[in-house]
């Protein structure tokens, strides 16, 4: 065992296995910051969701969350459901985003000619071209 140790080959075995432990935790990590940034750069699709009262929002979704129901229960077949929307025009509506409880919605449509433009000011533009 000593002359294994004194040749020195099991260090460059741990040398080289030290190596490959370190480009894979690189590899998984350049993955990670792939899989979850390049999201950012490709906008997902815009949604336009009727409400049972009438109302409209053209918006994003940008997740759900449960939430309890009115009487405090919190087991899972009593939870509600609500959905978030990005709705941007903040010049028009004072907020960007808003929650829809999903027992609320009639109906999602995805409009072909709905845009969203980057504004500097008032947030994204969320609507449609006219000119």
């Amino acid at each position: 065992m000593k002359k294994l140790f004194k040749r020195g080959d099991v260090y460059v075995w741990f040398s080289g296995l030290a190596l490959m432990f370190s480009l894979l935790m690189i590899a998984g990590l350049l993955l990670l910051i792939m899989t979850k940034g390049l999201a950012f750069f490709w906008p997902s699709d815009i949604g336009q969701y009727t409400t049972r009262d009438g109302s409209t929002y053209l918006g994003q979704f940008k997740g759900d969350e449960k939430i309890p129901d009115y009487t405090g229960n919190t087991s899972d077949e009593n939870l509600l459901t609500r959905t978030r929307l990005k709705i941007g025009n903040r010049d028009i509506y004072g907020l960007d985003f808003r929650w829809v409880d999903n027992s609320n919605i009639k109906n999602i449509s995805y409009p072909k000619n709905a845009i969203i433009l980057e504004r500097r000011e008032w947030g994204n533009f969320h609507g449609y071209l006219k000119e």
